[in-house]
């Protein structure tokens, strides 16, 4: 029997707004997370991870740390009875959360462009419209505002990103298409 991809992850906001979580450690506790709301157990080793989603085994196992140390998870994946992760953080589960689709994580783009892409594309899934000041976003993303900067130049430059009135109040931020790994355009709302 096939498995079937995950069309999407939940990044839920208790985790995006960790600000003690680096973008890496929020990506496998996004990982987890959404595995555990569909009940499932997660076994999965750190390559079947990594390539899940779009990361180096190295950086998994360091971000598995972090999540270890901040409370997050406990892996005992190899501790003979258990053999998976589990999570600590059960009311995260309750949370909003935003939807990380896969073509956003199989794409070129940096990391921090892709958190930003996924929260604009949060508002465009609920038929709105994304006028977050600079504030919102970095609180609700945990962004540093050189991060900030980076992520809507890198959008920018790949004709991702469209900026509506820049400057104002009414300042609205648009994703236009989104690329995968091959350069294909994507865009699906679910």
């Amino acid at each position: 029997m096939k498995k079937k991809k995950i069309e999407f992850y939940k990044l839920f906001k208790p985790i995006a707004e960790d600000r003690k979580l680096s973008t890496n450690a929020k990506l496998v506790a996004m990982y987890i997370y959404t595995l555990a709301s569909f009940g499932m157990k997660v076994t999965a080793s750190n390559l079947l991870i990594s390539n899940s989603i779009n990361l180096t085994k190295e950086e998994v196992l360091e971000a598995i740390e972090t999540l270890q140390k901040n409370e997050y998870i406990s892996d005992l994946r190899g501790v003979e009875y258990k053999k998976n992760i589990e999570i600590h953080k059960n009311d995260a589960l309750k949370a909003n959360y935003y939807k990380f689709f896969s073509s956003v994580l199989e794409s070129d783009l940096h990391i921090l462009s892709k958190f930003l892409q996924v929260y604009i594309l949060s508002y465009e899934n609920f038929n709105s419209f994304c006028y977050s000041t600079n504030k919102d976003i970095l609180k609700d993303l945990a962004f540093e505002q050189f991060e900030l900067n980076f992520a809507i130049l890198q959008l920018k430059r790949k004709k991702l990103l469209t900026i509506i009135n820049p400057r104002t109040r009414l300042r609205e931020l648009r994703i236009g298409k989104t690329l995968t790994k091959n350069s294909k355009n994507w865009w699906d709302k679910p």
